[in-house]
């Protein structure tokens, strides 16, 4: 299962542009993370439905 979660982590930062982003709060941190992680699961269920 840690391997699914660290390519999830691994291709979210790099599909979605996200490599250099560095915040400062955690509670901006987390907020930066649930809209990542959302916009990555709507990517991939779009591309899924595509095919």
């Amino acid at each position: 299962m840690r391997w699914r979660v660290e390519t999830f982590f691994r291709g979210t930062k790099q599909d979605l542009g996200f490599v250099d982003c560095e915040l400062r709060h955690a509670a901006g941190s987390s907020q930066h993370w649930h809209l990542l992680m959302l916009a990555y699961s709507l990517l991939k269920f779009y591309c899924t439905q595509r095919s």
